[in-house]
Formats: structure tokens, sequence, C-alpha cells
């Protein structure tokens, strides 16, 4: 199970990212900083092989793809995109840290 939680105290510009126990550090993108963006659905894109499957075609979807998750914000069509390439993206609602975070935000 997915859990996005925030890596530090402020505005949150990247947040901590665990699937199966293993933890990853995602960057925010620059334009998503605000305040005004809380609730905001991101996805967090994962790389199949993380998952289990092996990874294809990924160098051409997106240049942060290093082999841990990136947390990005995406349109439907870009999601129906990248699930068509067999990548992962798991939707999750973020919540900023100016804001009350406890377990039963994430």
């Amino acid at each position: 199970m997915w859990q996005v939680k925030p890596a530090s105290t402020g505005k949150v510009k990247e947040a901590l990212v665990t699937l199966d126990s293993k933890a990853y550090g995602c960057g925010l993108p620059s334009g998503h900083l605000g305040d005004e963006h809380d609730g905001y659905s991101f996805f967090v894109l994962v790389p199949k092989e993380i998952g289990g499957k092996k990874l294809t075609a990924i160098e051409d979807i997106t240049s942060q793809m290093t082999g841990d998750p990136v947390l990005t914000a995406v349109t439907e069509k870009q999601h129906q995109c990248w699930k068509a390439r067999d990548i992962i993206a798991v939707p999750i609602k973020f919540v900023w840290a100016h804001k009350e975070i406890g377990p039963s935000a994430f």
C-alpha cells in the first residue's frame, strides 16, 4: 500500500512514499508548491520493476524517472498513456503541511 507523508514542516517540497515497507523520497513538481493546491490529485509513477514487473519505454515519459517513484501531477489523458506503456500511476491525495496531518489524511 502506498503512503505519502510530508518530509518536513512548513511548505512541503517533497514527500516520503512507501511501498511494501520500502521508502522512496519524491520531489513535488515546482509548479504545484502553493497552498492553493491543497488536496490536489497527484500521481506516483511507479516503475514496474519496483512493483515486481519489468519496466518498458520509460525514458521518453519523464527525465526524472531514475528507478525511484516520481510524484507528479498529471491529466487523465497522460494517465491513460502511461497505463498503455505499462507504467503504474497511483492516484493519491496530498495534504499540505499547513494543516494538521494525521493517519486519516492518507
